[in-house]
């Protein structure tokens, strides 16, 4: 990656960033493990009947309609690829996720203000310090990875406004349909991008890549908006 030949100071400091991010918030769950609420237990619960062979359906087995399965669906992997509890795997999992939001961030902030250091590297230091984001890191809820998807979206869709390639419009494309299997909100990415930029809409195809994507997005995201 060319960011971190160029940039090998700054990546290192995104590194050792992230790993001081991902072990504040081990600290914070060591002990009595992440928080859980009503929508983290049906995220756990659902995991686990993934894990089961029973598929998407809650502790009330009931079919996971009202939220989006990608959160449980990982949490499903790491359990089977650990052997670990969904509890302690959904754990793991947001504690890897907010390293990684720490250097999505900074790798941002940087493409935004690249002649300006003051901005990424004490934005970078925000993120990772944020009281707000270690709780939301430190409860089992889908936000975290949500936020995830929203700073890699805009990372693509910086790479598109500067490059206008038909593999940034893909790459756009590709994080828009992941984000929208993880919040509902993520259907909008995509449809709004294509609305606001119509003249890569009409340098690639007709009707737009961008276009198709979002309107398969929004169809097949439609169950969980019921």
């Amino acid at each position: 990656m060319k960011f971190i030949q160029t940039q090998k100071k700054f990546t290192i400091y995104l590194f050792l960033l992230s790993v001081f991010g991902m072990v504040l918030v081990y600290l914070v769950t060591h002990r009595f493990g992440p928080g859980l609420s009503t929508d983290g237990s049906r995220y756990l619960s659902t995991a686990q009947n993934l894990i089961a062979g029973k598929g998407l359906y809650d502790y009330l087995n009931i079919p996971l309609t009202q939220f989006p399965p990608l959160y449980s669906i990982l949490i499903a992997g790491i359990s089977l690829v650990t052997r670990l509890d969904v509890f302690v795997a959904g754990q793991y999992l947001n504690i890897l996720t907010f390293g990684l939001v720490i250097w999505l961030a900074g790798y941002f902030l940087f493409r935004v203000f690249p002649d300006g250091p003051l901005f990424y590297y004490f934005g970078s230091a925000i993120f990772t310090t944020s009281v707000s984001l270690i709780i939301m890191a430190s409860n089992i809820l889908s936000d975290l990875l949500f936020l995830a998807f929203t700073l890699a979206f805009l990372i693509a869709a910086t790479d598109m406004l500067e490059k206008g390639t038909l593999g940034s419009i893909i790459y756009l494309g590709v994080i828009g349909s992941l984000s929208t299997f993880q919040r509902v909100s993520g259907k909008r990415f995509t449809s709004s991008f294509s609305t606001s930029n119509p003249q890569y809409s009409r340098r690639y195809a007709t009707p737009s890549l961008l276009d198709i994507v979002s309107r398969r997005l929004r169809a097949k995201s439609s169950m969980y908006s019921l």
